[in-house]
């Protein structure tokens, strides 16, 4: 995973700059997720990593899928992408593109995992005690684990805060062990 995040970066910083100084980011944006979720399918995934076909009909097979004709950028990209063999990269650089967009739109993904549903109230006022925070907007994915018992998991980029009642008995559990 982490080779094909070192590959796939180059193609994503080219592909942010360029929709950057566009004004085109949720178009790329658009464009790269559609082209990820496409390549979940295990056909589509064969047919890209095969020897045989050549990569300009790898490519003009990919424009063909696309909902709305792709941009004339996009569409350079992915020759590009296809020329150099590494279609099979797009999932990757869509990560990445959509983390440097919102590090450049100053917004954070955070997940919120909690035993019970939370009430309206208490959302807002996670959202806005995280905004504080970590000072950026917030986009809040809610889900209910019965698993963590009690309190709340916060999962925001490469932050963790387990501050779930089974997260505390694994802790004191692992500091019984070590006793």
């Amino acid at each position: 995973m982490a080779e094909l995040a070192t590959l796939a970066r180059p193609y994503a910083k080219a592909a942010f700059e360029l929709a950057k100084s566009a004004d085109r980011l949720d178009e790329w944006s658009r464009a790269l997720n559609q082209l990820s979720g496409l390549l979940e399918t295990p056909e589509l995934r064969e047919f890209i990593g095969s020897p045989v076909v050549a990569d300009v009909q790898k490519a003009y097979s990919l424009f063909q899928l696309f909902e709305d004709s792709p941009g004339e950028e996009i569409r350079r990209f992915i020759n590009v992408l296809a020329e150099n063999q590494r279609l099979e990269l797009i999932p990757e650089i869509t990560e990445i593109f959509e983390q440097r967009r919102a590090e450049e739109e100053k917004v954070l993904e955070v997940e919120l995992i909690s035993a019970v549903e939370l009430t309206n109230t208490e959302t807002a006022t996670f959202k806005d005690a995280l905004s504080a925070r970590f000072a950026r907007d917030i986009t809040l994915t809610e889900t209910v684990d019965p698993g963590i018992v009690g309190g709340v998991v916060i999962r925001a980029g490469d932050t963790v805060i387990d501050n779930s009642v089974r997260g505390k008995l694994n802790k004191m559990q692992e500091a019984l062990r070590r006793a």
